[in-house]
C-alpha cells in the first residue's frame, strides 16, 4: 500500500456562447470538477466504485468519465503524479539560512491519522508524494544514512513503521531526525505533504 500526490487538469472544448462570450461559466466548471476531485481526494483509490485499476491512466479515464456525466463528451481530465520516485537525493547550498548543505529527496507513501475525528478526511487512508529536505554540515553523511532509512519509507503505509503509528508531517520529521541525526550535526528537516502543506523541524 502506498500513495501519491496527484495534479489534475480539466479541459473543456466547444463553441463559444455568443451572448455570454464564454464557453461555460468557470465557476460552474470548478464546482463540477471539485465534486469529482472530492470523490478521489484523501481516498484509497482501490475502493472507489468504477475504478478498475489505479494507474495514472486509469484514474484519468475515471475522472474524465465522471466529468462527462455533467459536462458532456468534450470534457477531459489529465492526471499526473507529482514528486520523484526512487532514491535520487540532490544537494545544494542552503541559500536561505547558510546553515549547511541541503539534501532533498522524495518518496511516495500512504498514511492515515488515527487520532482525528472519523469525519476528518485525513483520518481516511490516503497517500502523498512526500518531499523532504535535510540541512546538515555533512551532506555525504546524510546521504549515506538515508540509503538505510529510505527503503523503510518508500512505497509503504507509514502507519506500519515502528514509531510512526500517528504519521503527521511533524512526527515524520521527528522520526527522520532521530534516525539521521544520532551522530550527524543536523540543522533542519523539512517534510512536505503537498506543495502548500509542510512543516520545518529545527532540533529534535
Amino acid at each position: 500500500m502506498h500513495g501519491h500526490t496527484y495534479e489534475a487538469a480539466v479541459r473543456l472544448s466547444g463553441p463559444i456562447d455568443k451572448h455570454m462570450g464564454w464557453l461555460l461559466d468557470f465557476g460552474e466548471i470548478k464546482t463540477i470538477a471539485g465534486g469529482v476531485i472530492d470523490r478521489l481526494d484523501h481516498r484509497c483509490l482501490n475502493e472507489i466504485d468504477g475504478m478498475t485499476d489505479t494507474t495514472v491512466g486509469d484514474v484519468a479515464r475515471w475522472a474524465t468519465a465522471s466529468l462527462q456525466e455533467k459536462l458532456g463528451d468534450n470534457a477531459t481530465c489529465d492526471i499526473r503524479v507529482l514528486g520523484a520516485t526512487g532514491f535520487t537525493p540532490t544537494v545544494a547550498d542552503d541559500d536561505l539560512q547558510a546553515t549547511g548543505m541541503r539534501v532533498a529527496f522524495g518518496f511516495p507513501a500512504a498514511h492515515y491519522l488515527p487520532r482525528l475525528p472519523a469525519t476528518h478526511k485525513c483520518r481516511r487512508l490516503h497517500g502523498h508524494s512526500f518531499a523532504c529536505d535535510v540541512v546538515a554540515d555533512n551532506a555525504n553523511a546524510v546521504i549515506d544514512r538515508l540509503r538505510k532509512v529510505y527503503p523503510l519509507l518508500d512505497h509503504t503505509l507509514l502507519n506500519e513503521i515502528d514509531g510512526l503509528d500517528n504519521p503527521t508531517s511533524e512526527n515524520l520529521a521527528h522520526w527522520l531526525w532521530t534516525r539521521l541525526g544520532d551522530d550527524i550535526a543536523l540543522n533542519e528537516i523539512v517534510v512536505r505533504e503537498t506543495c502548500t502543506t509542510s512543516c520545518i523541524l529545527r532540533g529534535a
